[in-house]
């Protein structure tokens, strides 16, 4: 069976607001994102890429987004086209979508042959190439 990781994201809680996030692996620090007076709007410099769209943050804290209850998505993002995985990358098997597609996860699926060799479904019923979740535990202080 594969390692379990715990990964940890220590946000604000709304009743005693905080500047930063901090993210951990298996209970070590690997970083803390302390955003400036422009939040995170300004920390993913989402104006430099698209200047004439509005910040959908402006009436928050420099927090915002997370100075409010949010919702966390676990998945492979496979077929997506948020830039994750980019179109000159190179990996194993290639990539059988383009960012530019409207129709990205089905080219990902027609495109089967080429990656799903790589995900080796017939050894340990495909374990090794899982997205595994134990549990998921979230609680405010």
């Amino acid at each position: 069976m594969p390692p379990f990781f715990l990964f940890g994201l220590e946000a604000i809680n709304p009743h005693k607001p905080s500047d930063y996030l901090k993210f951990s692996l298996d209970n070590e620090e690997l970083g803390t994102v302390t955003p400036n007076d422009q939040g995170f709007w300004g920390l993913g410099g989402f104006s430099a890429i698209n200047p004439t769209a509005e910040n959908p943050w402006r009436f928050g804290t420099k927090m915002a987004p997370f100075d409010q209850e949010f919702y966390f998505l676990m998945n492979l993002a496979v077929g997506g086209v948020n830039g994750y995985f980019p179109d000159d990358g190179v990996n194993a098997g290639g990539k059988p979508w383009i960012n530019t597609s409207p129709q990205a996860s089905t080219d990902f699926w027609n495109g089967r042959s080429q990656w799903l060799p790589t995900w080796h479904i017939d050894e340990n019923n495909g374990e090794s190439s899982s997205l595994l979740v134990d549990y998921v535990k979230v609680w405010a202080v």
